[in-house]
């Protein structure tokens, strides 16, 4: 919504321009001249973005106001992965990418606190990238990519699953023993 704001002792007509255009803004499916000068833009986009003219006219003249409209998108995030497994010793890498008008800025937190996450010996934390270096068991849970601009805030989850440890491969050494005593009592 963009005002006008008219003072007139005699009745005035207001009529909104596009900064540069000649013809004035008229009601449309997209555009309601309200009659106390103010102007609304339905489904407004980035095309709407820019300079508007109020020009207010009656017998005694005309006036005119300059107004800039900056169009704002509430953030929108998308995380990748949203869910993984993970044996301990894995690397995790979630990407967080986030779109807004003007540019949202982005950070990462964890369910179990939901502080924002700072880098650490094992943690990597990089504008929407959050990597976690040999990970643990407790490094299991929800984190959040949170995205934030003057038009609002929008977060998603990333489920981080443990699903065990990795072992090292064992030899049953009695097995092993056996096997060489079969061998020597068939070859005697």
């Amino acid at each position: 919504m963009l005002d006008c704001d008219v003072s007139s002792a005699v009745p005035y007509n207001v009529t909104w321009y596009r900064q540069g255009a000649q013809d004035p803004i008229r009601s449309s499916h997209r555009v309601i001249n309200h009659g106390n000068g103010s102007m609304e833009l339905l489904h407004a986009s980035r095309r709407d973005e820019g300079n508007y003219v109020c020009r207010a006219e009656n017998e005694g003249g005309v006036a005119q106001a300059k107004f800039y409209l900056q169009i704002q998108e509430l953030p929108k995030v998308t995380i990748s992965p949203s869910e993984q497994s993970y044996r301990e010793g894995d690397t995790l890498d979630l990407t967080c990418l986030v779109y807004g008008i003007p540019t949202p800025t982005s950070y990462w937190t964890n369910s179990s606190d939901d502080r924002r996450l700072n880098s650490t010996d094992r943690m990597i934390v990089n504008s929407g990238t959050l990597v976690i270096l040999d990970a643990k068991e407790e490094d299991a849970g929800i984190y959040h990519c949170v995205g934030k601009n003057e038009a609002g805030i929008d977060t998603k989850p990333a489920l981080l699953k443990f699903i065990g440890t990795i072992r090292s491969p064992s030899i049953d050494s009695l097995s092993f023993d056996r096997l060489l005593l079969l061998s020597r009592a068939n070859s005697t």
